[in-house]
């Protein structure tokens, strides 16, 4: 009697090896073979077993979500026996915390031969434009890889979406970026919805949570308890975050981080750097820039050498901030918020930067990860951490009782790198504890470790010199931060008549602030892609034009009031003709209040004859 043939198993050295072959013949230009890891984790996804994956940045996680998807159109052209016969259109749908990570991976999928899509309302309106439904193109499967940000997981779009039978039915995996997010779940409110999403999914959807860093223990659980994943019911696969390639840095701040002075890092804002430098608030970033454009020489292009990343610069401007900083060398610096450091890829990036201390030891991680994207160069992490930080971790208190706030609420494995570097403990011996990286010798000091970059606490590493032949000014910046407001001009000579009264006044700087937002929102000019609209008022201020609206009766009036405005030559005559707009419209409201109190005045005058003139016919009959 015939032995009973083995069913196929994707986690079998066969189904590997079917994998491995599809991967040759599909991307001729993946010139190193899957790693056994990789391997391992597109496995496990095609055999529908949730996967959790961990690793380093560039190890290439984004696979997770697309070589599944691209094994199985293989297998629906050439058939494989014993292969169970794949769903017709597999389809794969992929969660960001950011829309910008979304539209880069789509990118990079896209070079795959994959049709992927990140769904955003610039997306939606593209396709509509051209004639398009996109939301029932993915309902068909049109699309092999659909990417969406957390917050679209609620919207009715996503819900029919889900709720397609075609749809359900060919969905293979949903794709977790950037998971580690998911433990601080304030991060994203959003992300609320993934436990209900997976309930709402079929069975055979395998989950594929990703991430750089989740140190085991309390953070590991909770993700897994988070996404509701039993003991035993889940692979994981957890690769050494250590980059041996990026120097790990730790200095002392020897200024706060409050004013428009940040000598520290005054090294990076030169012709020839490739930094980074993360901040914590946008105005932090703007006032750091300020500086680093200060610091370069009088003709350079200021606002391309030194670039702003936020989440309130454009989609437009984010890539033209990529394009320069990877073909221009004048272009050193990208002044950025956390969401650059998750995922973000640009090769090219040599230094890193945390100007203050992150929040969480997961976005230093992250963050520091962006440099040395290109393994044969030497590349720097670096962590600048306030001085009072050290202080305090320096007298040994128990965290959480120590009295600075933001010591007692960091992390536990951040506040364990804050201490290593005050107590000159290896930096990446904690690192790798703190990630829970395997290997031998991943918890001995750099030397023990052969290591060939030592990180600051095992070899104290200085700031780069800046070079003489590039001299900075002294003092580019006032040490205090200074309105927009530089000079007022001298008006005492202008004759002067009555101001403007509290209610008007109001009245009309609501109508000089929603111009100057129409006029700045569509300026062609670099600053009104980076700066409020405040800004239109360069030189002068809104309230300026309100003191001495009284005299603005004529053009050259304006010229002189306003001689210091950046735009007096490109607005000015629009702004005269506003004035002169609301001039008349108070003249005209002037004009009908003393018509009214003329009316009333009459009106009592005639009153009181007539009182009087009944007065003396009673008392006075003769």
């Amino acid at each position: 009697m015939a032995a009973t043939p083995t069913p196929f198993s994707w986690t079998s050295l066969e189904g590997r090896t079917v994998i491995r072959e599809i991967i040759e013949a599909r991307i001729p230009q993946w010139t190193t073979e899957p790693r056994p890891a990789q391997l391992e984790c597109w496995s496990h996804t095609l055999a529908g077993i949730p996967t959790i994956l961990i690793a380093l940045t560039g190890w290439g996680k984004t696979t997770a979500f697309f070589v599944p998807i691209l094994v199985l159109q293989h297998l629906l052209k050439y058939p494989k026996p014993r292969i169970p016969q794949p769903p017709p259109h597999p389809v794969a749908l992929v969660v960001t915390p950011l829309i910008e990570l979304g539209n880069a991976h789509a990118i990079e999928i896209t070079t795959f031969g994959i049709k992927a899509v990140s769904l955003t309302a610039e997306t939606l309106t593209a396709a509509s434009k051209e004639g398009q439904n996109l939301l029932k193109e993915i309902s068909e499967c049109r699309w092999d890889v659909v990417l969406l940000s957390a917050e679209r997981l609620v919207s009715p779009d996503v819900d029919d979406i889900l709720q397609n039978e075609r749809f359900h039915e060919n969905l293979i995996l949903l794709g977790i970026d950037e998971a580690h997010v998911l433990v601080p779940c304030d991060f994203r409110k959003a992300y609320l919805q993934i436990p209900l999403l997976r309930c709402r999914l079929p069975a055979h959807t395998a989950l594929i949570p990703v991430s750089v860093t989740i140190s085991p223990g309390a953070e590991f659980n909770s993700l897994c308890e988070w996404l509701e994943l039993k003991a035993g019911k889940y692979h994981i696969i957890q690769e050494s975050s250590e980059r041996p390639n990026i120097r790990m840095i730790f200095k002392e701040l020897t200024h706060g981080l409050g004013g428009y002075q940040f000598p520290d890092i005054a090294w990076v804002f030169r012709r020839g750097v490739k930094a980074v430098v993360y901040c914590h608030t946008i105005d932090l970033g703007f006032r750091v820039g300020y500086y680093g454009w200060s610091l370069y020489p009088e003709r350079s292009r200021h606002l391309d050498n030194v670039r702003l990343w936020t989440s309130i610069t454009s989609a437009a401007y984010n890539n033209r901030t990529l394009d320069l900083f990877k073909s221009e060398v004048d272009t050193s610096v990208i002044m950025a918020s956390i969401a650059f450091g998750m995922g973000m890829n640009l090769r090219n990036i040599t230094d890193s930067i945390n100007l203050g201390i992150p929040t969480t030891y997961a976005g230093l991680i992250q963050q520091n990860g962006r440099t040395g994207r290109d393994a044969g160069i030497e590349a720097r992490g670096w962590t600048y951490v306030e001085s009072s930080m050290c202080t305090t971790v320096a007298e040994d208190g128990d965290k959480g009782s120590t009295g600075n706030k933001r010591v007692d609420e960091m992390d536990s494995n951040l506040y364990e790198m804050v201490r290593a570097h005050v107590h000159g403990i290896c930096l990446i011996a904690t690192s790798n504890t703190c990630s829970g990286n395997p290997g031998e010798d991943s918890l001995f000091p750099c030397a023990q470790a052969k290591q060939c970059l030592f990180c600051s606490s095992c070899q104290p590493y200085p700031s780069p010199n800046i070079p003489s032949s590039d001299p900075l000014p002294p003092n580019p910046i006032p040490p205090n931060p200074v309105p927009l407001v530089f000079m007022v001009p001298n008006v005492d000579a202008i004759p002067s008549t009555s101001p403007l009264t509290k209610k008007v006044r109001a009245i009309f700087s609501a109508w000089l602030e929603g111009v100057a937002v129409e006029i700045w929102n569509s300026k062609d000019d670099p600053y009104a892609s980076i700066l409020p609209f405040p800004a239109f008022w360069h030189g002068i201020s809104q309230d300026h034009i309100l003191d001495n609206f009284h005299v603005l009766t004529t053009r050259t009036s304006l010229n002189r009031i306003c001689a210091n405005w950046k735009y007096l030559g490109s607005d000015g005559d629009g702004l005269y003709q506003l004035v002169q707009c609301l001039r008349q419209g108070l003249e005209e409201h002037t004009r009908k209040q003393k018509e009214e109190r003329a009316r009333k005045s009459a009106a009592m005058r005639a009153k009181n004859k007539g009182a009087i003139h009944l007065y003396l016919i009673v008392h006075n009959p003769n």
